[in-house]
């Protein structure tokens, strides 16, 4: 019996309806992808929540120092190496691809290496504006409304960093602390929408939920958008108010 092949039309045909397929699954898949990656980023900030919580349950109930560049002191360090939490990865978001922050490849940079104000999830500064016995002034009993006070987020450094959002926004650098305000000035960090195509930020409170801002806008521009409308200085940053 004699073998038939195809014509080059046959295959063209072929063709078309597989990339036709793909266009209309890819979309799918990367949607899927990206919700994956963001139920992980919930699931850290909850674990991080929890060290949190240990950490002020040893420290006579004050939160733990944020972020001091004078003595190279960050949480993230020091809540890893007082064994609040098992793995530096946790303090990478999972979208976050590049790299460059070593513990989201599971590297341990030295103690007070200052990279360590790169973590990718900044707490609450209003939380650390002043320093008590080694440890923030803030403690879990001074807190007014914990379930509406904000404790830490997916972030980025608030100058150069956060203008790079629009092009490269899983990539950036987060920044250790964040700031209560859209402040534009070296040394400051802001709450960062990294999922959901740059429009979707999750944020642990200080009550232990964890709740996801949603921007109409991407980038950059929902950077002020979550403080024009979910975050307030007064209302969700400072513990006494």
């Amino acid at each position: 019996m004699r073998k038939q092949n195809f014509s080059l039309i046959e295959l063209l045909v072929v063709i078309a309806v597989i990339s036709i397929l793909a266009a209309l699954l890819l979309p799918a898949l990367n949607s899927a992808r990206e919700t994956a990656k963001q139920t992980q980023c919930i699931n850290q900030e909850k674990q991080l929540v929890l060290g949190i919580a240990s950490y002020c349950s040893d420290a006579d109930d004050h939160f733990p120092i944020i972020y001091r560049w004078a003595t190279d002191h960050y949480w993230g360090d020091k809540m890893y190496r007082g064994k609040y939490i098992p793995n530096v990865r946790l303090l990478s978001c999972p979208s976050y691809a590049k790299g460059a922050f070593l513990p989201s490849r599971g590297v341990v940079m030295a103690e007070n290496d200052p990279n360590w104000k790169f973590t990718q999830y900044g707490m609450n500064w209003e939380l650390d504006n002043n320093v008590s016995d080694g440890c923030s002034f803030a403690r879990t009993g001074m807190v007014k409304n914990p379930s509406r006070k904000f404790l830490l987020s997916d972030s980025v450094a608030a100058d150069t960093s956060a203008a790079k959002v629009n092009g490269d926004g899983v990539n950036v650098y987060g920044f250790a602390r964040v700031v209560p305000a859209r402040w534009t000035s070296s040394g400051q960090g802001v709450v960062l929408a990294r999922h959901r195509q740059l429009r979707t930020c999750t944020v642990a409170w200080i009550d232990g939920h964890i709740s996801t801002l949603v921007s109409p806008v991407p980038g950059y521009d929902a950077i002020a958008y979550f403080y024009t409308n979910h975050l307030k200085q007064f209302r969700n940053f400072r513990p006494q108010d």
